[in-house]
């Protein structure tokens, strides 16, 4: 470990440096409280009258089913049976209170396997397993790729990918909850209602417009790609249609597979009149 703090010295790495102490701690009183999966860890927890569903990254890797906990301390612990019983566990969610950063933790058992450290804000994903060594990733702009920005940081990865997958899966429909989304989802594209017309008439509006980018960051490619469409749908919206009536497709770039992505999508606007 003092190897690993020695590499992180670097200060603009000191909030990683910062963050990993505090997860250590974290993972010091899970040891000690010797909780197991399936049993409340306090008389405080709060289950969830329903659970959020199984979407489909999640049910392809084996999850067959979800139970939410909001724990005493904060933390929403996500209980989720496999069809392999020995890879049945629990993924606890701690939100961080920087942006979007989220502390991931799968436990099994009552032991910790793999504890992610997401910032979507910055892009870059750090990754602790059950010895505690740790290491993270970078998202390079200009390769549109990720790369280790530490030693051992791939074979971390590597070695744990079952689990790195299933946590983003299970994040990722955590993240798709109807709460969380934005009070309007494009996902196709409509002539705007011009001279009183019928909303369902026939209107013909030329695909000729300037082409628009959407964005988005996800721990899945289909949430991603999902959230990008939107992005540009809402971007590509004008005075003739609402949304795009060109789409591009979506490419991303992922940590592993189809998990932990950023990517974008392109669109084009309409280009009236309409008639």
């Amino acid at each position: 470990m003092k190897t690993l703090f020695a590499k992180l010295a670097d200060p603009r790495y000191a909030r990683i440096v910062r963050l990993t102490a505090i997860v250590i701690l974290m993972l010091a009183f899970t040891a000690q409280s010797g909780a197991k999966v399936g049993q409340p860890q306090s008389i405080n927890d709060t289950p969830w009258p329903v659970c959020f569903p199984i979407g489909p990254d999640a049910f392809a890797l084996g999850v067959t089913d979800y139970e939410c906990v909001r724990q005493a301390d904060g933390a929403i612990a996500v209980r989720f049976g496999h069809r392999n019983m020995d890879q049945s566990g629990e993924v606890r969610i701690r939100k961080t209170g920087e942006g979007m950063e989220a502390l991931l933790e799968l436990v099994r058992k009552g032991d910790s396997e793999i504890l992610i450290l997401w910032n979507p804000d910055d892009l870059r994903v750090w990754l602790e397993d059950a010895n505690g060594t740790g290491g993270f990733f970078v998202f390079d702009a200009g390769a549109r790729g990720w790369k280790p920005a530490t030693e051992g940081a791939e074979s971390i990865l590597h070695t744990n990918q079952e689990d790195v997958k299933i946590v983003a899966a299970v994040y990722g429909d955590f993240q798709a909850q109807p709460v969380d989304q934005p009070t309007r989802v494009l996902t196709t594209w409509r002539p705007v209602n011009l001279l009183g017309r019928r909303a369902d008439s026939e209107v013909y509006c030329p695909c000729t417009g300037p082409w628009s980018r959407g964005d988005a960051v996800h721990t899945t490619r289909s949430g991603c790609c999902y959230a990008a469409t939107n992005d540009v749908n809402v971007r590509c919206w004008n005075q003739w249609c609402i949304g795009c009536c060109q789409l591009g497709d979506c490419d991303a770039a992922c940590l592993i597979e189809d998990y932990f992505c950023v990517c974008g999508r392109s669109g084009r606007e309409c280009g009236g009149p309409c008639y």
